[in-house]
């Protein structure tokens, strides 16, 4: 306290001071979700409008900011907005726990479970205080292209999900961040459960060539931040095989705003060695893969005690119907 002040203008001040600081993590939220749903309404329009004139000159636009969008980069302005707008203190709580140090190199950051937005992802990439933001972050082709929209991707830090980008950067040795689930782990997010989407199997098969380890991240209570519509899970996914979105949600604060209530708790585990084969089969590349999702289950039940005492076993989705991931065996 501040000579001259009383204890009721110490409180008013810091009443004032959450106050703006709430309205600035409010803000960052609302701006990290307004801005891909404008830029795709304005870049549908725009389109629209060059057909409806037969304009060569907007069609001459979309063309150039194309090409433009498609070597856009990391912009480190773009990354202290949000750094000091700080979207992930919207709510109750947003933190990540380690096992143990993170490597420098030479490691594979997978996230499980994908959620709707992958909140978890989007909101550690510009914490400069972070480790986690050190990493590359891979996205499908899909929203880096985008019109318009793609720029704010690339402007994040997003890089291409593709085997030749993904490649490039193990070469390197970076660490690097991605979600394996895609868009059909979205599509089968749920409120109630946490679901994974096994099918993915190349980062596998990298990590056997690479001599990479796998840390997997687990995210807990994202499912959370909304209410899902957990049905018509066929034709969803039938849509994701166009790279089209089948999420179905629904929240009873002001759309697209999440629950604020909610913990979000990251886990990034101990390190996982797959075995180091050049050129594995797929009999031993389905094996290693096995071996990895059966620790990821492990992670899961260790910490859900902590961090969600009340959450059911894991599920996959196979052959049209859910299938329970039973809880992993005591080891002798």
């Amino acid at each position: 306290m501040e000579q001259g002040q009383t204890s009721d203008q110490v409180q008013q001040v810091e009443e004032k001071k959450s106050f703006f600081q709430k309205l600035k993590h409010f803000i960052g939220m609302y701006l990290y979700f307004i801005q891909p749903q404008l830029t795709i309404f304005l870049s549908t329009a725009i389109v629209a409008l060059a057909f409806k004139l037969r304009s060569k000159g907007i069609a001459g636009f979309l063309v150039i900011s194309q090409i433009i969008q498609q070597y856009t980069n990391k912009s480190d302005i773009y990354r202290s907005v949000f750094n000091w707008l700080e979207p992930h203190k919207y709510f109750k709580g947003f933190r990540v726990h380690y096992e143990s140090p993170l490597e420098n190199e030479k490691i594979l950051l997978p996230f499980h479970p994908h959620s709707i937005f992958t909140m978890a992802i989007h909101f550690n990439m510009y914490r400069k205080d972070e480790e986690l933001s050190k990493a590359y972050y891979c996205a499908s082709r899909m929203a880096l292209s985008v019109p318009l929209t793609g720029y704010f991707y690339r402007w994040q830090g997003f890089v291409g999900a593709n085997p030749q980008q993904f490649k490039q950067l193990m070469h390197e040795k970076k660490r690097i961040c991605f979600v394996p689930g895609g868009f059909e782990e979205a599509t089968l997010t749920s409120d109630r459960f946490y679901t994974l989407y096994l099918e993915h199997k190349g980062f596998i098969k990298y990590a056997m060539q690479t001599d990479y380890k796998i840390r997997p991240v687990f995210v807990f209570n994202e499912n959370k931040a909304y209410t899902t519509i957990d049905r018509f899970y066929k034709f969803r996914l039938f849509l994701n095989k166009f790279k089209m979105g089948g999420v179905l949600f629904y929240t009873k604060y002001l759309l697209p705003f999440p629950n604020p209530d909610i913990n979000i708790e990251i886990v990034v585990a101990n390190p996982f060695e797959v075995k180091q084969i050049a050129n594995p089969t797929n009999e031993e590349i389905d094996q290693e893969h096995k071996r990895y999702f059966e620790y990821v289950n492990e992670v899961y039940h260790k910490f859900k005690k902590i961090y969600d005492p009340e959450g059911q076993d894991l599920r996959t989705y196979k052959n049209g119907e859910f299938v329970t991931i039973p809880p992993p065996q005591p080891r002798l």
